[in-house]
C-alpha cells in the first residue's frame, strides 16, 4: 500500500507560496498602480488565510493519519 506524505504535500504549498510572495514583490516594484493594488486586494490577499485554514487542517490530517496507523499496528 503506497504511504501518504502530507508532510511534503505541505510544505510544497508552503514553498509555493512564499514563491509567489516573492515574485509579486519583484513585480510590484516594477507595476505600482491602483490596477496592481486592485489585482493584490483581489487576488493574492485572499491566499494568505486560505493558506493558514489549509496548513492548519493538512496538519491535523497528519495527525490522525499518524494516530490511525499507529492504531492498526497494534
Amino acid at each position: 500500500m503506497r504511504q501518504t506524505d502530507l508532510h511534503t504535500a505541505a510544505a510544497q504549498l508552503r514553498d509555493a507560496f512564499d514563491e509567489l510572495q516573492i515574485a509579486w514583490r519583484e513585480v510590484n516594484e516594477e507595476w505600482d498602480d491602483q490596477v496592481s493594488r486592485r489585482f493584490c486586494e483581489r487576488h493574492l490577499e485572499p491566499i494568505a488565510p486560505v493558506m493558514k485554514k489549509t496548513l492548519d487542517a493538512i496538519g491535523h490530517m497528519s495527525q490522525i493519519h499518524h494516530q490511525i496507523r499507529r492504531d492498526c499496528e497494534e
